[in-house]
């Protein structure tokens, strides 16, 4: 079940989306050696700026605003194998262009995926870099 999270030897109907798939960033690795490492630190140590610009353009009612930095998230997760993230993020630029109702609870859903996608990323390739 590559790029699935199974508990045991649970079914796969009950696995769930790994945070990032180990593959994007191993493949870009292969390419150019410490790129993949590099990239990944690069997008854990800008996580807070990203999303606190999300957040304040949706609390700001800054919807074109909000649009650019929820794209800049989604590119930015795709590249580093964070698809979880990026569906998210799809998921708010969707709701922006519709222009209706409040985005706040798809803002706490990106919050919540990206602080456990940055931990994913940190655990897998950032802190492993200092070995």
């Amino acid at each position: 079940m590559d790029g699935q999270l199974c508990s045991g030897g649970a079914p796969p109907g009950l696995c769930v989306p790994a945070l990032v798939d180990r593959a994007v960033l191993a493949e870009l690795e292969a390419d150019i050696p410490g790129a993949g490492r590099r990239f990944a630190a690069e997008f854990v140590r800008l996580w807070a700026h990203r999303y606190a610009r999300i957040a304040g353009a949706v609390a700001a009612g800054s919807r074109e605003e909000a649009l650019d930095a929820v794209l800049s998230l989604k590119v930015s997760s795709m590249m580093v194998g964070a698809h979880p993230l990026a569906s998210r993020a799809a998921a708010l630029e969707g709701f922006l262009r519709s222009g209706e109702g409040n985005a706040g609870p798809l803002c706490a859903q990106i919050a919540e995926c990206g602080t456990l996608t940055v931990a994913s990323l940190r655990t897998a390739w950032v802190d492993d870099c200092a070995h």
